[in-house]
């Protein structure tokens, strides 16, 4: 082996210390050198996902999330991740079906059930929306952003439902 030869996790932790640093573009050629040397490197594939998403390139993001997934279905911080851009994709059927798995993994993902009440409430479904954000509450009561959404969606339920009565 030569002196200078770097693993795939080599690479991964570059990736990450470049995310970092601001550096997405170099991010990204770590994580494919990640990839390149150990192509079953889910977490490569999730965080070059990550960068892809955070640089707006939401159909590089969703592919290196459904990779990931593929070599690893039992992640479900990935599976919120492809649900996030699946959200800012407009694919809103997706995003939920997405969240729903990641909740199913860890049923005490309180990040997960935010995105998805954000999701519903996109939708209009409003109650769904709520129920979301107080399941969320309730493993994480501290998330001042998920009581915040709780807040708007019933305010916007209850004034919904003044007209309908």
């Amino acid at each position: 082996m030569m002196e200078n030869s770097k693993s795939a996790k080599d690479y991964y932790n570059l990736g990450n210390s470049y995310v970092n640093l601001g550096e997405l573009e170099n991010a990204i050629s770590a994580y494919q050198q990640a990839i390149q040397i150990d192509p079953n490197y889910a977490k490569a594939h999730n965080n070059l996902g990550t960068v892809y998403h955070k640089q707006g390139q939401l159909e590089q993001a969703i592919a290196a999330y459904q990779q990931a997934i593929q070599i690893d279905p039992n992640d479900a911080g990935v599976y919120s991740n492809l649900g996030e851009a699946y959200y800012k994709q407009g694919q809103l059927e997706q995003a939920i079906a997405s969240l729903q798995q990641a909740i199913q993994i860890d049923p005490n993902f309180a990040q997960a059930h935010n995105n998805l009440g954000t999701v519903y409430a996109e939708q209009g479904q409003l109650e769904q929306a709520i129920s979301a954000y107080q399941q969320a509450i309730q493993i994480d009561p501290n998330d001042a952003s998920t009581r915040n959404n709780l807040k708007k969606t019933v305010k916007k339920w209850a004034f919904l439902q003044g007209f309908q009565s």
